[in-house]
């Protein structure tokens, strides 16, 4: 036999022991991984708003900093 046969008769029985084989339906894999990209996104969302808290406050911070600066420098 050719290597192309095998290669087809591979392929086959590959496939067909991955849907035989398969721990879930493609649709409960499709919804496992909308929840999960679903939670990352979340997550993601949440670690931009603490670090947008985060660099509001080090400006407000430094906003002051200056102005304790200036005014001492003034008088």
């Amino acid at each position: 036999m050719s290597d192309t046969k095998y290669f087809l008769y591979g392929l086959g029985i590959g496939a067909v022991a991955g849907v035989l084989l398969a721990p879930r339906s493609g649709h409960e894999t499709m919804r496992m991984i909308g929840q999960t990209a679903a939670k990352k996104r979340n997550a993601a969302a949440e670690q931009l708003d603490r670090a947008r808290r985060a660099a509001e406050t080090t400006a407000e911070g430094i906003a002051t900093a200056f102005e304790k600066g200036r005014d001492q420098l003034v008088g």
